[in-house]
């Protein structure tokens, strides 16, 4: 006997090219086998969806938990609204001047102790002796993600408490130990060529211009260029987070390479004309609307292969000051609970694209990338049994109130209205959220990940 079957569902699979009826038999936290439409085994709990939804729990590739508040909080509090949103895995930015052989194991300990979704960690390299290391730090944490903050030069006592640079020779010594690490290893770049910003322009009307005019579209454009090119010398599987703009695009897909590219819901959604003003400045900054067409258009061609919400939890108070100026350091903000719906909403109801290929973006494509599939981001018998039931014509309107935000938080898309919300969620095939409220215990898992972990395999 199974121990829960989900029947009268349509499933939206995201290796498949429509969502076809059916549904699903789970034992022992796994995904057993796909069931026919009608077919409904044995099982000690049987839900009837009623004709819902049904796709994997999304895995997040870009958030930053722990970053400016203590772990344990981020992954308690942050998990939890990320499960209202569908959200059951995340790949976490850890980063911090040391030695990570000593810094790692408190993190992984805070953070595990209260950690809402599973999760798994991206290293942030900022020194050479970190570099150095790096395939220590793969063997002892199953850490096979490494990251250059290309676009933080000048910055780096201020931003990272370490005087060494954030320049070339450091992004060759980190392409260098991504190879050592082994092929199955990406090279993440933040990717905004320094010669090209400049400070912000304070004549600028609005705090959103100011960022925008300091940080254009052609230093993403290079950084671009830039990474590919080292990550090809290197023979490296690159990953190109947070690409924002039409410039980076061409960029990339005249670079070649094995390249994969991620956007932001908020790219997808926002300008630099957003109501929320200096709540949404974010680096990569907000673009125009071109750029946002664009980075559609490259969704639905399959160039961007993962949408990672950028996630960085703030407060109102962290990211204004009294006067309600921008507080330089606060950029970003974390909206995981609304990625789903905006996905439905602007990719499916607006431009077409289909709900398998929103799952793709959302599940397999950041699984398949960091070599967590089809562990997860599948429907395939032997995945676990992370799941989101969701409804592609249910409304609502995005807004600053829990459970989708802290108290004192804010929503940079508040107003808006999106189709797509999430009904359900299964973790390990435990129900943790139900229409709005979390149900039953949860309890998250660290994600070590194998140095021979098959990943980046596409389609």
């Amino acid at each position: 006997m199974y121990d829960l079957v989900l029947t009268d569902a349509v499933l939206v699979d995201p290796e498949a090219a429509e969502p076809v009826p059916g549904g699903l038999a789970v034992a022992e936290g796994q995904i057993v086998r796909r069931l026919d439409a009608g077919e409904t085994p044995p099982a000690r709990r049987v839900l009837r969806l009623g004709g819902l939804f049904l796709m994997p729990g999304i895995v997040d590739p870009h958030v930053h938990y722990g970053l400016h508040h203590p772990p344990e909080e981020d992954f308690a509090a942050e998990g939890q609204r990320a499960l209202a949103g569908g959200v059951t895995t995340v790949l976490n930015f850890m980063r911090a001047a040391g030695d990570y052989r000593l810094t790692l194991p408190p993190f992984l300990e805070a953070a595990a102790a209260r950690a809402a979704v599973d999760f798994a960690l991206h290293l942030g390299i900022l020194t050479h002796a970190q570099a150095a290391r790096m395939p220590e730090y793969a063997h002892a944490f199953g850490i096979t993600s490494f990251k250059f903050y290309m676009g933080y030069r000048g910055s780096e006592k201020e931003r990272y408490g370490t005087d060494e640079a954030l320049d070339d020779d450091l992004f060759v010594a980190i392409a260098r130990g991504v190879r050592e690490v082994g092929p199955h290893a990406a090279l993440i770049v933040h990717a905004e060529w320094p010669a090209l910003l400049r400070p912000e322009a304070p004549q600028a009307p609005d705090p959103l211009v100011e960022l925008g005019i300091a940080r254009p579209p052609a230093a993403e454009a290079v950084g671009l260029a830039l990474a590919a090119a080292v990550a090809k010398a290197f023979r490296l599987r690159l990953y190109a987070a947070h690409v924002s703009s039409e410039a980076g695009l061409g960029a990339a897909r005249r670079a070649g390479g094995r390249t994969t590219l991620e956007t932001c819901p908020h790219y997808l959604t926002l300008g630099s004309d957003a109501a929320a003003g200096a709540l949404a400045r974010v680096l990569p900054p907000l673009r125009q609307a071109s750029d946002r067409e664009a980075l559609w258009r490259a969704i639905a061609s399959g160039h961007i292969r993962t949408v990672g919400s950028d996630a960085c939890p703030y407060t109102r108070a962290e990211k204004l000051d009294g006067t309600g100026r921008p507080r330089p350091q606060a950029m970003g903000f974390a909206e995981q609970a609304h990625t789903l719906p905006v996905l439905v909403e602007e990719g499916h109801h607006a431009r077409g694209i289909g709900l398998s290929r929103i799952a793709a973006l959302l599940t397999s494509g950041p699984a398949r990338a960091f070599g967590l599939f089809p562990r997860k981001g599948s429907l395939r018998s032997g995945a676990d049994a992370d799941l989101v039931v969701f409804d592609p014509e249910r409304r609502e309107t995005l807004s600053a109130t829990p459970p989708w935000h802290a108290p004192e938080g804010f929503c940079v898309c508040r107003g808006r209205t999106a189709r797509g919300w999430p009904v359900r969620v299964f973790r390990h095939g435990v129900e943790v959220w139900r229409e709005g409220a979390a149900v039953g215990a949860v309890s998250g898992r660290y994600l070590g990940r194998s140095r021979q972990s098959r990943v980046g395999a596409g389609r």
